[in-house]
C-alpha cells in the first residue's frame, strides 16, 4: 500500500454509526427554548402577586425543564429501513 493510499484523509463510516441527534431532537430543543423564553417573560410581567407570575410562568418553566429538554436529549426516532 503506497503512502498516498494509506493517508488519503477520507475515512469510511462503520455500518452502525448514526448521528446522535436528528432533526426531531433539534425541533424539540428549539421549541423548549422558545417556551423557556416565554416562561421567563411571563415571570417578569406584572407584580409578584399576578396570575402570570404565580401560576402560568412556573407551569411553563417546569414543563420545559422537566419534560421538553430531557425529551429533546433522549428522543430516538424510528429506525430507517435500509
Amino acid at each position: 500500500m503506497s503512502p498516498k493510499q494509506k493517508y488519503s484523509g477520507s475515512r469510511k463510516r462503520s455500518a452502525g454509526w448514526d448521528r446522535v441527534f436528528n432533526r426531531a431532537n433539534y425541533l424539540i430543543f428549539g421549541a423548549s427554548l422558545v417556551l423557556l423564553v416565554i416562561g421567563y417573560i411571563f415571570l417578569s410581567i406584572g407584580t409578584a402577586d399576578s396570575a402570570t407570575s404565580r401560576t402560568i410562568a412556573p407551569v411553563i418553566l417546569v414543563l420545559c425543564y422537566c419534560v421538553l429538554l430531557p425529551m429533546a436529549i433522549l428522543y430516538r426516532g424510528k429506525k430507517e429501513s435500509r
